[in-house]
């Protein structure tokens, strides 16, 4: 039987990895517009990092997460998810000041560099 077709994002995605070389440091942004900090919600964040890694991403930034990255064990949560796949990334997170009674908080964002070029940023 004759194989199934790609996913529609296949030929999208082999055009971009035919464009990355060592020469180029790919970045990568996004407004994920929140992170659901609840059951499984770890899922999310490990889906986009094996895609950044995919990519072949050097640096990405997420804008509006809407988590209280201030609060000590959402933050390891977080960097802990975000490094599964690249243990030596640098992961720099920021939230708003101001105070909420759950894990929600408005805004913040989050920034990694690879380990591949955390020694040329630190």
């Amino acid at each position: 039987p004759p194989s199934p077709p790609p996913p529609p994002l296949y030929p999208l995605l082999m055009a971009t990895l035919s464009r990355c070389t060592p020469t180029h440091i790919q970045f990568y942004g996004i407004n994920i517009r929140g992170i659901s900090h609840g059951k499984n919600y770890a899922e999310g964040p490990h889906h986009f990092t094996e895609a950044m890694e995919l990519l072949q991403v050097d640096v990405y930034g997420l804008q509006e997460v809407n988590l209280n990255t201030s609060c000590p064990h959402i933050r390891h949560d977080v960097v802990t998810t975000l490094k599964l796949n690249d243990t030596q990334a640098k992961v720099q997170l920021s939230t708003s000041p101001e105070l909420f009674p759950n894990t929600y908080n408005p805004g913040g964002t989050i920034t990694s560099v690879s380990g591949k070029l955390k020694g040329r940023i630190d």
